[in-house]
């Protein structure tokens, strides 16, 4: 959260709600742009809102709770700075702004503006009759829950976290014993075998081996026909004779 300090126009007044509400149409009513920043001490510590103001009209609000590190910005903001002005404990300031420092206000705090500017009319209608503490309560309902909370709800309190040798030691008496290796392999040896183990040794379950031939079956050869000899006979007496022709 990025806000310039400005011109301060009022300082630690005491929260009243009549009174921040006339100071509030005062200073929109002249057409002014700055922010009020109110501080109260709620249920659960520390508070503060900014009402964000531009040329008379309600332009933002942020609230913060600085115990739980929780902030609401906008409507959701807006809904609890109003809530504030009826706080028992808190002081408000006034801070006036120049033209840039409202730009530049708005640059870095984008999240706190609405969606459309609010005149005097809307704001005061917002406002609550009294202070409400339901804000604070939805923030501590949903605060993370601790060891302790676990042990409460669950009927353990009683119990004394920190004397761990004691705990380990009464875990340690109801806690199931390891099962001995030979144990283990006898009770295996049982479910494998369907039997209960004997000392006596038993005899390897016999395997007849058989032998399987497999035939072989190789083809003959086979005998070129008498055709292709015969015409393989006449080839090569029609080469010899032309060989003699050559030698001639």
């Amino acid at each position: 959260m990025s806000i310039p300090v400005g011109t301060q126009k009022i300082k630690g007044e005491k929260v009243s709600a009549n009174k921040l509400l006339e100071d509030v149409h005062a200073f929109m009513e002249q057409n002014s742009t700055g922010y009020f920043c109110i501080t109260i001490k709620g249920k659960y510590g520390m508070e503060e809102g900014l009402l964000i103001i531009e040329n008379g009209r309600a332009i933002g609000a942020n609230y913060e709770y600085l115990n739980f590190d929780k902030a609401f910005n906008a409507n959701d903001g807006l809904t609890r700075v109003l809530n504030a002005f009826h706080a028992k404990y808190g002081i408000y300031d006034c801070f006036e702004l120049s033209v840039q420092q409202i730009e530049l206000l708005k640059i870095f705090n984008e999240n706190m503006l609405f969606l459309e500017p609010m005149d005097y009319q809307v704001l005061e209608g917002m406002i609550p009759v009294s202070f409400s503490y339901e804000f604070e309560e939805a923030l501590v309902s949903k605060k993370a829950t601790t060891r302790e909370d676990v042990l409460k709800a669950r009927r353990l309190s009683e119990i004394e976290m920190n004397d761990y040798q004691r705990l380990s030691e009464e875990m340690a008496k109801g806690a199931r014993k390891p099962t001995a290796p030979e144990k283990v392999e006898k009770d295996v040896s049982t479910y494998l075998t369907g039997m209960p183990e004997t000392s006596e040794p038993k005899e390897a379950p016999k395997i007849e081996e058989k032998e399987v031939s497999k035939k072989i079956v190789i083809p003959e050869p086979q005998s070129p026909k008498a055709e292709e000899l015969k015409g393989l006979d006449d080839k090569a007496e029609a080469l010899l004779k032309t060989l003699k022709k050559v030698d001639k």
